[in-house]
């Protein structure tokens, strides 16, 4: 027991610089990686048994607008383009137009950034990629916005389906990284 108890504390003494104390910092470092994605629902927007001269538009929700959810975790910009809709009168024109809707009280609509204020009221729908939904926020308690269609047929407009393909496009609104999807 003697040799036990000597040989212990001899180890013991020999290893005194190891001890369970310490200080010092830890760091732990997460790269969280940019999503840009968005859903469009509904994916169509139904306006039927219209005559020449008669008009309608989403702001009663009958039929639905478009519905933009920023899915990702990034501020977005939505750009549009649309092509012609009626036989008589191309695009873009007053017969077909396009404006933001807010979904919030907060509602992304307001957020002109560097575009002017023009969103929150009807306008020609454009032909070419332009800027409807600016910085469409990320947080799920403000990540969606309505794009609300007016529609008037022309009165010389022939009778007939028609229909319209509107191209939805988001870019990263972050201006030092531009990315488009």
């Amino acid at each position: 027991i003697l040799f036990s108890i000597i040989g212990t504390w001899t180890s013991l003494t020999r290893l005194s610089p190891l001890t369970g104390f310490g200080s010092g910092p830890g760091l732990v470092n997460v790269t969280v990686n940019r999503t840009l994605t968005f859903t469009l629902t509904p994916t169509y927007v139904n306006f039927t048994g219209l005559n020449p001269s008669d008009g309608d538009n989403t702001t009663d929700l009958s039929p639905l607008p478009f519905n933009v959810t920023n899915d990702g975790n990034v501020l977005i910009n939505i750009s549009i383009a649309v092509t012609d809709l009626f036989l008589t009168s191309a695009a873009p024109s007053a017969f077909f137009q396009c404006r933001c809707g807010n979904t919030t009280t907060d509602g992304n609509c307001s957020q002109t950034g560097i575009w002017p204020t023009f969103n929150t009221t009807f306008r020609n729908c454009p032909t070419a990629t332009t800027v409807f939904m600016g910085f469409l926020d990320y947080d799920s308690s403000n990540d969606t916005n309505y794009l609300h269609i007016n529609v008037t047929v022309p009165s010389a407009e022939p009778g007939g389906f028609r229909e319209s393909t509107v191209t939805f496009t988001a870019a990263d609104a972050n201006p030092a990284d531009q990315n488009e999807y």
